[in-house]
């Protein structure tokens, strides 16, 4: 729903303002960091992603997952065209992204998972297990074989725990090596 991005921007904002990607990236001064990525996801919006998910407990909203169908896949085709911005701060987006792109070329083609977002108060509860197999559903549901997601290392034996194995790693200009994952359906 639209109508209720901001509510989903904050809950981005508290899944990710301390990972250290994050932190690289906007800086230690907490309070400025999540204005800057709040910022930065009130403004990116929902439209790009063709598969939302949400989870819900009665009005407050958990959980959110946002990705692409099989074929369609945001993260091979949004750099296409895309010149390198000047600000700083984009920059570095720009240059994740461009490894992204190239680390998704491997694949076959794809779903993809590109942002799971779980309220911190929720976090333990099956919430974001319970996106995965949604989206993993619906990817296979459209007619697709694999879904690929990306994170940071640390993050991998919480997808492995869905199914998802790493196929590779590839370079983020502001953290550690990124790690794409994997799920066959």
């Amino acid at each position: 729903d639209v109508d209720r991005w901001p509510e989903a921007a904050v809950l981005l904002t508290d899944t990710f303002l301390d990972e250290p990607y994050v932190i690289q990236q906007y800086g230690d001064d907490r309070p400025a960091r999540r204005t800057k990525l709040l910022h930065h996801y009130v403004d990116e919006g929902p439209g790009a992603f063709e598969l939302i998910l949400s989870a819900h407990d009665g009005d407050a909203l958990l959980g959110l997952l946002q990705g692409s169908y099989a074929g369609r896949c945001l993260a091979c085709v949004r750099q296409a065209t895309a010149a390198r911005p000047e600000d700083p701060e984009e920059a570095l987006e720009w240059e994740f992204r461009n490894e992204q792109a190239a680390a998704h070329a491997t694949q076959p083609p794809h779903g993809w998972v590109g942002k799971l977002g779980v309220s911190p108060d929720a976090q333990g509860r099956g919430v974001g297990r319970a996106l995965l197999a949604a989206a993993a559903s619906a990817v296979r549901d459209a007619g697709g074989t694999v879904v690929l997601l990306e994170c940071q290392p640390h993050r991998d034996v919480f997808y492995e725990g869905s199914g998802y194995v790493r196929a590779l790693t590839f370079r983020d200009p502001v953290g550690p090596d990124a790690s794409l994952m994997r799920l066959d359906l």
